[in-house]
């Protein structure tokens, strides 16, 4: 098995940590506006990260090989499982106790775990309460690796990938499919962009060519301030064909630069790129645990409301939810690991560490 490429883990730890941050400064927005800068970062975090992951996961498929339904299923479906399955006991436990409903509570949030939808739309199948949020993630990646492998196998895997891409944006215009089924049709164009990047070694291609990384700051500038909106979670990329290309163009080149941030960090701020490698390789686990914490915390009855508050505390509260909201999203992460069985599922190299480290039966003639 080949050795990490640590850019990437670092890579990896900045878009989780620009995760738990954006969905910091969306709940902070729901209690007041918040300050022009957190503006910014919001619209940062969400031109790429995601596609970020997407782009990653494929520069590391093997398309050509069969699709490896026992692992694909063990790291994807499980882990969703499992997950969907916490969030519904805890809200159901949380009714319990504060007498909100528990058989209502329960048969909602079973019922957003079996659609699988990362956020609400007025176009379900059927009426569904609550959304399962960025855990939509998961089934879109398992659905993007099979499209892809599929492709991988026509003569023309790029039509294909663009037919998926179209076809999953323009149905969720008109009905949303159980199980982020069209996320996932979308989200195949960015993991095939990362097996072509794998294929043609695109990385060490431009890694020394100045101009091809001004072009994609300058693109993921334009992305940011362009912002209108840009959510894989349900297709939706903008209101304009324009604001389509420019959040799949700025995606593109925001995870771009981002990976060549992560190369800098990795050469030359050693401390730093620790700690992002540490991030990045327990991002599956900061994920999972963080939509538990996403989904079953009453975040508008704990918020101040609208007015001033002393000390500025309006300007400066998306700080303080983001550092409460890791340290919480850290400490869950820690109990998890800790886990016998289960943190293998999302803490992957774990198995692997445990698969080197068993012995080796001789060898009988």
């Amino acid at each position: 098995m080949p050795a990490r490429i640590r850019y990437f883990d670092i890579a990896k730890g900045i878009a989780i940590l620009c995760v738990v941050l954006g969905h910091s400064i969306l709940i902070a927005n729901t209690a007041m506006p918040q300050s022009p800068l957190a503006q910014t970062l919001y619209h940062l975090c969400f031109t790429f990260h995601m596609p970020l992951f997407f782009i990653v996961s494929g520069y590391f498929m093997h398309p050509e090989r069969p699709f490896r339904w026992r692992k694909e299923s063990r790291e994807l479906l499980a882990t969703y499982g499992l997950t969907a399955a916490a969030i519904v006991i805890v809200n159901a436990a949380l009714a319990f106790v504060l007498r909100t409903g528990t058989r209502a509570s329960f048969a909602g949030w079973a019922a957003a775990a079996y659609y699988g939808a990362g956020d609400m739309t007025g176009n379900y199948l059927w009426p569904v309460p609550f959304r399962i949020g960025a855990l939509w993630f998961l089934l879109g990646l398992f659905w993007a690796h099979l499209i892809v492998h599929f492709a991988a196998k026509t003569p023309y895997p790029s039509l294909v990938i663009l037919a998926s891409f179209v076809i999953g944006y323009l149905s969720a215009r008109i009905f949303w499919f159980p199980l982020s089924v069209q996320s996932g049709m979308t989200a195949a164009a960015f993991v095939y962009l990362g097996v072509l990047a794998r294929r043609y070694d695109l990385l060490n291609v431009i890694r020394t060519r100045a101009w091809i990384w001004a072009v994609a700051a300058l693109v993921w500038v334009i992305a940011i301030w362009q912002f209108a909106g840009f959510s894989m979670a349900m297709n939706q990329y903008g209101p304009s064909w324009w604001h389509v290309a420019i959040s799949v163009c700025g995606a593109v080149a925001g995870t771009l630069c981002v990976l060549g941030i992560s190369m800098l960090i990795d050469r030359f701020a050693e401390p730093l790129a620790r700690l992002f490698q540490r991030f990045g390789k327990v991002s599956l686990a900061i994920l999972c645990v963080h939509l538990l914490e996403d989904d079953t915390t009453p975040w508008g009855s704990l918020l101040p409301h609208p007015g001033p508050h002393p000390g500025g505390v309006e300007a400066s509260m998306w700080i303080i939810i983001f550092v409460v909201r890791l340290a919480v999203d850290i400490l869950l992460a820690w109990g998890l690991f800790h886990i016998p069985h289960v943190n293998a599922l999302f803490f992957p190299y774990l198995e692997k560490r445990a698969d080197k480290s068993a012995p080796v039966p001789p060898v009988t003639e």
